[in-house]
């Protein structure tokens, strides 16, 4: 199928006036374009042009393809073979561009990314296993009880209450990843690379961006006061599940190796192979074979969000196109924008 959608994009972009080749580089994309001195662009203004072929709307497949190919100054056909998916993709790259909701103020409900969360001390932050974790951006009104008292698990337990050896259980009992996607559970790798290739954080930033220190209180809650949001104001962000926080940071530009009392819990793979899950303190909590296990044990490793000023950091409009195969049809822009 990608290969022919590939085909499919050539031909609008051959027929506009373009010459398309085929890169033998799996570093580039399946089709590049570059436009004759009289080209017609489909969108934006005549330059170079990458054929994207797309199977679904995948924030971090869309974001990322759209975010290397503007880093490299040129523009973004998707192609793709249902008006489903090519409407996806148009509300994702809306304003606000690239997040799951945001309210009226402006505070935004993030995606899940491909990577985990690294932490200051070592390993990667960890949850209780559960269906319903989310990141979101709160304000000063509307922060929950954990984000104010003692860390507390999904089923309204502080973390470790009971002793250091105890952990919280998932309430609704499922053995499934902070993002809910029960079909990762194979691997016992703790992060993917980001799919541009580029050497960066696990929130899509150079290492060492926004390593603002901050004091921790010694029931394991998080200092601070949080940072602007992308609406402007202050804004902190909030591991959410049921609706109550279990685990805060003081805002997106915290991602990169925030402190281990952040989450309730962490883990991290020993010389011997196999994963150490610690409380918020560092206790030891469980030991396990691998990711797979902990998982079916009850605790999840937290996927780290995906923030679009993180990727993108500039304007997208006349960047991107998505050709719908099977009407013949341009989409670009935001959903109901012109099309050809």
């Amino acid at each position: 199928m990608s290969s022919r959608l590939v085909d499919d994009g050539a031909a609008l972009l051959c027929d506009r006036g373009y010459e398309v080749t085929r890169p033998d580089s799996g570093a580039e994309p399946p089709g590049l374009a570059t436009p004759d001195d009289d080209a017609d662009p489909p969108f934006g203004p005549p330059r170079e042009t990458a054929i994207d072929p797309l199977a679904d709307a995948d924030p971090t497949t869309v974001l990322s393809r759209l975010w290397t190919n503007r880093n490299h100054d040129r523009a973004t056909l998707f192609v793709v073979d249902r008006r489903d998916t090519a409407t996806a993709v148009a509300e994702l790259l809306a304003p606000p561009l690239g997040v799951a909701d945001a309210d009226e103020a402006g505070r935004r409900t993030f995606y899940d990314g491909p990577d985990r969360v690294p932490l200051a001390e070592g390993g990667y932050a960890a949850v209780p296993a559960r269906d319903d974790v989310e990141w979101r951006e709160v304000g000063e009104g509307e922060r929950s009880e954990a984000s104010g008292g003692r860390r507390r698990g999904p089923d309204g337990r502080a973390a470790n209450e009971g002793g250091e050896g105890e952990r919280s259980e998932p309430s609704d009992g499922r053995r499934r990843g902070s993002d809910g996607r029960a079909a990762k559970e194979g691997g016992d790798s703790e992060r993917s690379e980001p799919s541009d290739g580029r050497r960066r954080g696990q929130d899509g930033r150079a290492a060492g961006d926004g390593d603002d220190e901050r004091a921790d209180n010694e029931d394991g809650t998080a200092g601070g006061s949080g940072t602007e949001s992308a609406a402007g104001g202050s804004s902190r962000l909030e591991l959410r599940a049921d609706g109550e926080a279990i685990g805060a940071l003081d805002g997106v530009g915290e991602l990169d190796h925030p402190p281990r009392a952040a989450f309730p819990y962490s883990y991290e793979r020993d010389d011997d192979k196999r994963i150490r899950v610690r409380d918020f303190r560092g206790r030891p909590v469980e030991t396990f074979g691998g990711v797979r296990a902990m998982r079916e044990g009850g605790f999840a490793p937290v996927a780290a969000p995906l923030v679009p000023e993180h990727m993108l950091d500039g304007d997208v409009d006349g960047w991107w196109g998505v050709y719908v195969v099977a009407d013949d049809a341009l989409v670009t822009g935001a959903v109901g924008s012109a099309e050809r």
